[in-house]
């Protein structure tokens, strides 16, 4: 199987070197790698991808300007070998969470250069965050912007993972169910949170009405109306959604707890 080798490292694009430049890791073996219209390599099963920077290649801080793959190694080579990290492909002035243009400092000011990158596991960690909060503007950004990521090929995050224990307890690190089932229920998850935060950003009392109405007195428990209007009439009050509650959809104050 194929290793990709870097070369040539600068610590910014625009810095000027005497000589060639830092030699830099050797990452794989993997299946394959693939290059796209010059602005990304993607490797491996798992959705793995290197992003190119005004022609050079971003990886743990440093852009390199040469790669070479190759499936035979010399001892220069194996002596570089590191596991690959994703997380050392995001460039530190892209916020995670979000995507955005990487900028790069250049004479006279900030300009927005590169490709699109972003974290995908922490914008899924973000994602799981605001919905537990109801954040429901941040839920909408952020399930839009990951979509657009694996729209454009971008690896997903890791979104499950099995562990095999032995009498309730296991020293054994997590394993994936697989780069494919990680973008299948990333999608789903995502394109169900953008249209739900839409219709409770749509809604001028923030109300889901593609939700099941069910409700609950917060105070009481008893239930209320199938019907928002009708607890509305009814004299209930405070209604929201809440989606993460293991019971009814909506809770609210019923007229016998004002």
């Amino acid at each position: 199987m194929p290793y990709l080798k870097l070369w040539h490292g600068h610590r910014h694009p625009d810095e000027q070197l005497d000589g060639w430049g830092e030699d830099g890791p050797t990452i794989g073996p993997f299946p394959f790698f693939h290059m796209t219209y010059g602005c990304e390599i993607k490797f491996g099963d798992d959705g793995y991808c290197l992003n190119l920077v005004e022609e050079f290649v971003y990886y743990d801080g440093m852009y390199y300007g040469d790669w070479s793959f190759c499936d035979q190694l010399d001892e220069g080579m194996r002596s570089g070998l590191v596991t690959f990290d994703p997380n050392k492909a995001v460039r530190p002035d892209c916020r995670p969470g979000n995507l955005q243009p990487c900028s790069s400092q250049n004479e006279g000011g900030v300009s927005d250069t590169g490709v699109h990158i972003m974290d995908p596991q922490v914008a899924w960690q973000d994602l799981l965050e605001a919905f537990h909060q109801l954040d429901w503007d941040r839920v909408r950004d952020l399930a839009d912007g990951l979509l657009q990521w694996m729209d454009r090929g971008g690896f997903p995050p890791e979104t499950s993972a099995v562990r095999k224990a032995a009498d309730g307890v296991s020293n054994e690190p997590p394993r994936t169910l697989g780069s494919e089932w990680n973008r299948t229920v990333a999608q789903a998850a995502c394109r169900y949170a953008l249209d739900l935060a839409n219709q409770v950003l749509n809604d001028p009392d923030g109300i889901p009405h593609g939700v099941p109405f069910t409700l609950s007195c917060c105070n009481c428990d008893v239930d209320g109306p199938s019907d928002y209007y009708k607890a509305v009439d009814a004299g209930w009050f405070r209604i929201r959604f809440v989606p993460q509650n293991a019971g009814e959809n909506f809770i609210g104050l019923c007229p016998n707890c004002e």
